[in-house]
């Protein structure tokens, strides 16, 4: 039964409410790539185009971005073509490819204050073996100051780069996103998105461009997940969402369509916190998809100024709600709430959406085996996800991270070795990148 909601004020919404599996037959694994040995605390972010795989880790004290190319030493051998260094705090933050160009977030970068963030653009040449990657542009959003942290998320719609800027102090909000248009040579500042920061009926905006998501052709959505009534009350931070339509006007090329939130009172009426997008954020042909968590005990730190948390950690309450586009605009129901189950824990960040399929990566709350499950739109039953296949872990070294990314019948994977079992010394870890086919 689909959750009733009443309408508050507008963009926002109340909520007041009282298959099998089978094994992944069509994936091959193509190879298990090692990346990496790293520290714990770490953030990662994934992107692929084509025959490039670009993996950013970035951390308090620095961070990289590697690059890996197909066939690199061998056939169907993903190895590393690129590494990419530097000392500023959450290098390599996001990560995203479009064509031969990368663009890498370092949100902590310092050059026009304490985390004022940039974002460098690069050329990737897999044949020019003596400088595969070359440094095209930096960019930094006009005004750039203290606390913007520029580059937190990016995403490409064309030649266009969209960059999230969450931390850009307003009046009423925080965040704002820019866009450059990149070219061979350098990148062309086209302007910022307009925002509204009543649209969603909250009290406050805040943290707006922390995530981003394209459906190509159709539409926007940007998160502001740390919105909501009271900042100094984690529980009534619910998250708003706006969505933007292509328009063949202006600069930016995107026109505010909608600004909402949700807010879930539960079965007792009372309110359930939810942070929409906290834990990603996607789009694919008219339908959302926001990771969210509904807990009190994740507080944000003084200044809402919070990192994601560390990759290796899980959650029991995170949960993906999908949201689909009808004629009267964004409709939930309870049916499209994907939580974990009684002994389930979700990997934040560890899922995608692809051409209307859900990849989901949980694993049991003893940490003992885990799997991707994969999730359907109407196949068979019109309205429902059902989970039609299930691709189990490799083996006792491999161990579950974000983050995962469904493409073009492909999934990446991202998984952890550690432990003198898996010959790694006490206190480190290797990242593996697993490269299915169907």
């Amino acid at each position: 039964m689909g959750r009733p909601f009443a309408s508050f004020l507008p963009g926002l919404v109340l909520a007041c409410s009282t298959g099998a599996i089978s094994p992944a037959q069509s994936w091959v694994l193509d190879r298990v790539s090692p990346v990496v040995v790293m520290d714990s605390g770490a953030v990662l972010d994934l992107d692929h185009a084509g025959d490039l795989i670009a993996l950013g880790i970035a951390r308090a004290d620095g961070g990289s971005v590697h690059v890996l190319h197909k066939d690199q030493g061998g056939a169907d051998q993903w190895g590393t073509l690129s590494t990419l260094i530097s000392s500023e705090p959450w290098f390599g933050h996001a990560v995203a490819m479009h064509g031969s160009f990368l663009a890498i977030g370092s949100p902590g970068a310092q050059e026009n204050g304490a985390y004022s963030g940039q974002v460098l653009v690069a050329a990737i040449d897999p044949f020019d073996q003596l400088q595969p990657m070359t440094i095209l542009d930096t960019l930094h959003p006009p005004g750039s100051v203290t606390g913007d942290r520029a580059g937190y998320d990016l995403v490409w719609n064309g030649d266009t780069l969209l960059v999230g800027v969450p931390g850009r102090p307003g009046t009423w909000n925080t965040g704002s996103v820019w866009a450059w248009s990149v070219h061979s040579g350098s990148a062309i500042l086209l302007g910022a998105l307009p925002s509204d920061p009543f649209g969603s009926a909250l009290p406050f905006d805040r943290w707006f461009g922390a995530r981003m998501a394209l459906d190509t052709g159709r539409g926007l959505i940007v998160a502001a997940p740390y919105s909501g009534f009271n900042g100094s009350q984690p529980s009534e931070l619910v998250g708003s969402l706006l969505t933007y339509a292509p328009v063949s006007v202006g600069p930016i090329g995107w026109a505010l369509d909608t600004a909402f939130a949700f807010v879930d009172y539960g079965a007792n009426c009372q309110p359930v916190r939810q942070q929409w997008g906290v834990h990603g954020l996607a789009m694919d042909d008219g339908v959302l998809v926001a990771g969210s968590f509904s807990s009190s005990t994740w507080g944000a730190p003084s200044g809402l100024v919070p990192w994601p948390r560390p990759a290796e950690e899980t959650c029991a309450s995170c949960a993906l709600y999908i949201l689909e586009r009808s004629s009267s605009g964004w409709e939930l129901d309870s049916s499209l709430f994907i939580t974990p189950g009684p002994t389930e824990r979700h990997v934040p960040g560890a899922w995608s959406l692809d051409q209307r399929e859900l990849a989901i990566t949980t694993l049991d709350a003893l940490n003992t085996t885990w799997s991707t499950v994969f999730r359907r739109r109407d196949p068979g039953q019109m309205g429902s996800w059902a989970q039609t296949e299930d691709l189990p872990a490799t083996g006792p070294c491999a161990l579950p991270i974000g983050p995962l990314l469904l493409r073009d019948d492909v999934l990446l994977r991202t998984i952890l070795a550690r432990g003198t079992g898996c010959s790694m010394p006490i206190g480190q870890m290797r990242v593996d990148i697993e490269v299915w086919r169907r």
